[in-house]
């Protein structure tokens, strides 16, 4: 699907989002203005709240400053397989074409094509919800539909043949769950007139058609491991194959079988059968899916691959956009690690591409890092917050409060809405969630002004990067030097990349995380690594990246906080095999990790925290220095309002939480429009949200692990938001430069 850019835009991206010093970095740009501008700039503060700092950047030169022209570059979305050597597919022979699908939308959409020039093909679901085989070669069109309009949201048993010696072309559509008198079962035999259909030259495509240059009339559901034969088979071969029990790698005439449960973990389609037609995935459709014969009798496909044989295409699946560069930048070999951007200006328009610089490979340059939590930016980038908005009604109505205004850089949400940019909390044009999400392409929400104004009620709710620089400007207000490394940088090098600080420091919202992640963080705070987890629903999402393809991100959600479930049978990575859903349903709950865990989101206000006064003693001073112990923490902030908020964790013990964590504070007044979590909701009840559930609250730890590492754990997103308050003087500016002056310093911990 093409996108329609109907909209004045300036938009980007870059091909990596973490780079080296003496690296390149390439850019991509679509302007609909004749000329822009482009410079790099050093990001400090991104909220434009006017109670807070207000955007921050320092101008650094680069080789690309200066001005380029504008050009158009378009968005094809949409999911198919390309089979590039068809030259071994002649349709000019008697032939049969058989697959099941499983079509979620039932407008016009190609199940199987092939084009040149002059002529085509297709088998289609056509504008009347039929099973269609149609020809054109030459402008002599002909086309041959089932008569019966077959159902969505059921498998269906295709097949279409064609007759050489008797010019007859038979279509057969029938049900998996054929019902008495079905309307919907097809078949269908007519004679056509004496008609060569010439060997096409061109891809055979598999979820799609081509027309000229335009890929269209994409698929939506499932296709299932297509087949071609060389002749036409009788009834009992067509029952056999219904029935699955048809011997097809040993017929003779077999020409392609394209098996889907083949290399899941990669874009490769494999032909099975002697001719090895092999294709590849183009926009990452869905696989390890369910097939028609999934018995539930295994839900991990790589223990019963032959009921795995589908994939699942949507008209708005999108990996890489593909864009021509514009611009290299090099990274010049002093350039200090930290967060950048590409800012470019039109006439009309502004807009930030960030981009993270590291330290060189094998060495840094502090004793703090700061990890930031672009697995998190991944996952969200483009959420729509046009559609967010009918999603929160209920907590507007609850809390009897407007939206507040928001605030950008530019309006990007006309952009998003046009180009099928989706986040995984956004669902495909048939109602299915995303499994998916892309660094290579815009991503417009991954900038120093986004807010998620239409997700919250508060009078601030930056999101992503706009809420970790509250920290980023923190730590250059106070004068810290620190290294940033990203999560795609910690999944790659492991351990070894954070062995070397004394302190890692996360972001505000690290909530998307990989196993290979996880463990080197453990062994890290195992090991006198001391690790300030300054936010809040952090470590809860089982993430992985594509091994082949980096830039996708894979999450598949089932029985969290979620946005959608995925399909029984469907809970299993793609990309990596493993089990998907949260981490604590395979035992790794973020307790375990850091001592709190996600225990409610709430989108009115944020509240500030008691301390626990029992647990101010010699062992925690430091972290209460020059701090009343009387005081509320956080009665203040960015973030709608106060330092507790937004998302928050809590201790509990019966999930991990350690025998010695010490509580530091809490926050437990919060309004109903919190509400407890719902996978540790076991009967429905009138009692979770957060003026009645003890469960609903925000802790703040300390942990002490052996060989000298630590944790702090604030337990709230909204907790940075609160650390430029007055000027930075304020007891959570206070208590977090205790901990990091501490945690740094490399001192034995009391």
């Amino acid at each position: 699907m093409q996108s329609v850019l109907n909209d004045n835009h300036l938009v980007g991206y870059s091909n990596k989002l973490s780079v080296q010093p003496c690296e390149e970095l390439d850019f991509m740009i679509s302007c609909t203005e004749p000329q822009y501008k482009a410079e790099v700039v050093r990001l400090i503060h991104g909220d434009n709240n006017p109670n807070g700092p207000g955007h921050k950047d320092k101008k650094i030169s680069s080789n690309i400053d200066g001005y380029y022209d504008g050009r158009i570059q378009n968005i094809n979305s949409g999911s198919y397989i390309k089979i590039n050597d068809s030259a071994k597919v002649n349709l000019n022979k008697s032939f049969t074409f058989q697959t099941w699908i499983y079509p979620t939308n039932l407008h016009n959409q190609a199940i199987i094509a092939q084009s040149s020039l002059n002529s085509n093909y297709e088998i289609e679901i056509n504008h009347n919800g039929q099973i269609c085989f149609s020809i054109n070669n030459n402008d002599d069109k002909l086309s041959v539909n089932s008569g019966k309009k077959i159902r969505s949201h059921e498998w269906y048993f295709i097949l279409v043949m064609y007759d050489k010696s008797s010019n007859n072309i038979y279509i057969e559509q029938k049900p998996l769950n054929l019902l008495p008198k079905d309307n919907s079962y097809s078949f269908k035999k007519k004679n056509i007139p004496k008609y060569d259909i010439e060997k096409i030259p061109g891809d055979i495509l598999i979820g799609s058609s081509k027309n000229k240059n335009l890929i269209y009339k994409h698929f939506n559901g499932k296709i299932e491991s297509p087949k071609i034969f060389g002749k036409i088979l009788d009834c009992t071969e067509r029952e056999m194959l219904y029935q699955d029990t048809f011997p097809t790698l040993s017929d003779k005439s077999l020409i392609a079988f394209w098996s889907f449960s083949k290399n899941i973990s990669s874009n490769i389609i494999k032909d099975i059968s002697n001719n090895h037609i092999d294709g590849i995935t183009i926009n990452q459709p869905a696989r390890g899916m369910t097939g028609h014969n999934w018995d539930g009798t295994e839900i991990n496909y790589n223990y019963k691959l032959e009921q795995y044989e589908a994939i699942y295409f949507h008209d708005d699946d999108l990996s890489d956009c593909n864009w021509e560069k514009d611009f290299t930048l090099k990274i010049s070999d002093n350039l200090e690690s930290g967060v950048y951007a590409i800012k470019i200006t039109s006439k009309n328009k502004i807009d930030y591409i960030p981009f993270f610089v590291r330290p060189t490979k094998g060495t840094h340059n502090s004793d703090i890092v700061f990890l930031v939590p672009t697995a998190t930016y991944i996952a969200y980038a483009n959420w729509n917050q046009k559609i967010a908005e009918s999603r929160i009604k209920r907590y507007r109505d609850l809390v009897n409060k407007p939206p507040p205004t928001k605030v950008y850089v530019q309006d990007h949400n006309e952009y998003i809405i046009n180009n099928n940019l989706l986040s995984l909390y956004d669902f495909h044009s048939d109602g299915s969630g995303v499994f998916y999400s892309s660094r290579m392409r815009p991503m417009m929400n991954l900038r120093p002004g986004a807010r998620a104004t239409l997700l919250g009620l508060g009078e601030s709710a930056p999101i992503g990067l706009s809420a970790d620089l509250h920290l980023i400007d923190w730590l250059e207000n106070k004068g810290f030097k620190y290294d940033v490394i990203t999560d795609e940088d910690l999944n790659n090098e492991g351990f070894e990349i954070i062995k070397p600080y004394k302190v890692v420091v996360t972001g505000a919202h690290p909530e998307y995380w990989t196993h290979n992640m996880l463990k080197s963080l453990n062994k890290y705070t195992s090991n006198n690594g001391r690790l300030m987890y300054l936010g809040g629903n952090g470590f809860y999402w089982v993430t992985s990246f594509d091994t082949n393809n980096p830039h996708i991100l894979e999450v598949r959600r089932w029985h969290g906080t979620e946005t959608y479930e995925s399909n029984p049978g469907e809970y299993y990575h793609s990309t990596t095999g493993e089990l998907g859903g949260i981490w604590k349903h395979r035992g790794l709950s973020p307790q375990k990790i850091v001592g709190v865990g996600f225990t409610s989101q709430g989108f009115d206000t944020s509240i500030p925290y008691k301390i626990s006064k029992e647990n101010f003693n010699v062992e925690t001073q430091f972290i209460f220095e020059n701090i009343d112990g009387n005081e509320l923490l956080g009665d203040y902030g960015l973030v709608m309002g106060g330092a507790a908020g937004f998302e928050i964790d809590r201790t509990d013990k019966k999930l991990g939480t350690p025998e010695n964590t010490i509580l530091i504070a809490s926050a437990q007044d919060f309004s109903d429009a919190y509400q407890h979590v719902v996978e540790e909701i076991i009967a429905m009840n009138p009692d979770e949200g957060g003026s009645k559930n003890e469960l609903v609250r925000s802790d703040i730890i300390y942990l002490k692990k052996s060989n000298g590492g630590a944790i702090f754990s604030v337990g709230s997103i909204s907790w940075c938001g609160s650390l430029s308050y007055n000027n930075y003087n304020n007891n959570i500016s206070i208590m977090t430069e205790n901990v990091l002056k501490k945690f740094s310093s490399g001192e034995k911990l009391p």
